[in-house]
C-alpha cells in the first residue's frame, strides 16, 4: 500500500487496495478499475493510474460533467420541494444528498444522489401527500386498501414519489430507519437537535443535528450491507469535518450501541480513519477486511440476517435475543402486500409476517430470510 504521508493520496491507495481485491482484474485495466470506482461512489477520491489511456480519462471527465449536472438539478428540485413545505408550515428535515455534500465538501452539488430524502412527522403525511399531489408528485407502487396503508405507516419507513417534470425521485420518510435495523427515534426528539444550514445564497433548510446524521449515515451503510465503499467513506469524512460528542451518539445509538461500533471499526480499518472513544468490534485489521469482502461479493445478496444477531444490540439494555426477534418479525412490505387487513387490525401483520416466515423455513429449509429495506 502507498505510503506517501498525505491523507488524500493514502486514501487513494486504500480505496484501490480494496477495490482490487474485489476485483483483481482492475489492476491490468484502468478502464475496469474506473467503472468500478464508479460503482462504489468512490471515483472522486482515487487517483487515476499514469497508465490510463486517453480515451479513458476522457469517459471518466464525461461521467464527472454528468454527474455534477445530475446533482445540480438535484439541488434546485430540493429548493423547490423545501421551499413549498415552509410556505405550508410542514417541519422537516433534509436527509442525505445535498446536505451531505455540503458537509462532506462545502459545496451542495459536489456530491452526487440517486434521489431526494426528507423526513416528515408522521402526524403531516396526509397533508404533505397531497401538497405534492398538487405539485405532480404520485407515489410509485401505492399500497391499495386503507388497512394496508395504515400498515404502511406503522410498520415501513418511507414511500417514493416520482414527477414526470422531476429530475429525480422523491424518498419521503416519516421514520429515520427501518424497524429492523434500530429502534425508532421520534420525530420531536430529531427536531429539537436540528440544524440549520445554508446551501445557497437566500436558501436554508434544517436537517438533522450532528450526532444524529452521524447515525444515520451508519445505520444506513449497515442496512444497505456495508458493500458501497462510499458509505464508508461518508462516515469516515463525516466525523473528521463535524463536531461531535461521542457519549451522546452512544446515547442515541442506544440497543444499537455494538452495531455502530462495528460500522465504525470498518470505517477505521479500511479507509485509515481514526475516532476518539471508539470501541473496537474486531481485534484485529484483517478482519474488517474479510468481513467487508464477504458481504461485497455477495451483494445485492447480502447476508443481512446477520446484522440481527444478539451480539450487535446492546446487553445492558433488556434481552439481546427478544430484540433480535422482535426485528426480524417486522412485517415488510412483501407482508403488508400478501393480504389486506382491516384498519383496526394493523397489528394482526406481525403475526402473519411469522407465518408467512414459517412457511418459508418449511419449504425452503434454512435458506436465510430475506430482509427488505423499504
Amino acid at each position: 500500500m502507498n505510503s506517501n504521508n498525505d491523507p488524500g493520496t493514502q486514501l487513494s491507495a486504500r480505496l484501490i487496495h480494496l477495490l482490487e481485491l474485489l476485483s483483481p482484474s482492475v489492476q491490468s485495466s484502468p478502464e475496469r478499475l474506473a467503472r468500478l470506482a464508479l460503482k462504489h461512489g468512490v471515483l472522486d477520491h482515487i487517483s487515476a493510474p499514469s497508465t490510463t489511456p486517453p480515451e479513458v480519462s476522457s469517459q471518466i471527465r464525461d461521467i464527472r460533467l454528468r454527474q455534477s449536472a445530475r446533482s445540480f438539478a438535484q439541488t434546485r428540485q430540493l429548493g423547490q420541494l423545501t421551499r413549498l413545505l415552509q410556505s405550508k408550515e410542514v417541519p422537516h428535515l433534509v436527509l442525505k444528498g445535498p446536505v451531505f455534500s455540503q458537509f462532506l465538501y462545502g459545496n451542495p452539488c459536489t456530491r452526487s444522489s440517486s434521489d431526494l430524502d426528507l423526513l416528515i412527522d408522521p402526524r403531516q403525511l396526509s397533508f404533505t401527500h397531497r401538497l405534492l399531489g398538487n405539485e405532480g408528485y404520485t407515489v410509485r407502487s401505492p399500497l391499495p386498501g386503507e388497512g394496508r396503508r395504515k400498515a404502511e405507516i406503522r410498520y415501513l419507513k418511507a414511500r417514493t414519489y416520482q414527477s414526470g417534470t422531476a429530475q429525480c425521485s422523491l424518498d419521503l420518510h416519516w421514520k429515520l430507519f427501518s424497524q429492523w435495523i434500530a429502534h425508532e427515534i421520534s420525530f420531536a426528539q430529531l427536531w429539537s437537535r436540528k440544524q440549520t444550514v445554508q446551501l445557497e445564497e437566500g436558501w436554508e433548510c434544517h436537517t438533522l443535528g450532528n450526532e444524529d446524521t452521524i447515525l444515520f449515515a451508519a445505520f444506513h451503510a449497515a442496512q444497505d450491507g456495508f458493500c458501497r465503499l462510499r458509505h464508508l467513506l461518508d462516515i469516515g469524512l463525516l466525523l473528521r469535518r463535524l463536531s461531535y460528542s461521542s457519549v451522546s451518539i452512544a446515547k442515541i445509538a442506544s440497543v444499537r450501541q455494538p452495531l455502530m461500533n462495528l460500522v465504525l471499526t470498518l470505517v477505521s480499518d479500511l479507509l485509515g480513519f481514526e475516532f476518539a472513544g471508539t470501541r473496537r468490534f474486531f481485534e484485529a485489521p484483517g478482519e474488517s477486511e474479510n468481513f467487508w469482502l464477504k458481504w461485497a461479493r455477495l451483494y445485492p445478496d447480502v447476508p443481512k440476517l446477520e446484522l440481527l444477531h444478539p451480539s450487535l444490540w446492546s446487553q445492558f439494555r433488556g434481552s439481546p435475543l427478544l430484540k433480535a426477534l422482535n426485528a426480524v418479525t417486522t412485517p415488510s412490505h412483501d407482508d403488508i402486500m400478501s393480504l389486506e387487513l382491516s384498519p383496526s387490525l394493523t397489528w394482526a401483520y406481525r403475526p402473519l409476517r411469522i407465518l408467512r416466515l414459517t412457511g418459508k423455513l418449511l419449504t425452503r429449509g434454512l435458506e436465510p430470510v430475506q430482509l427488505r429495506d423499504e
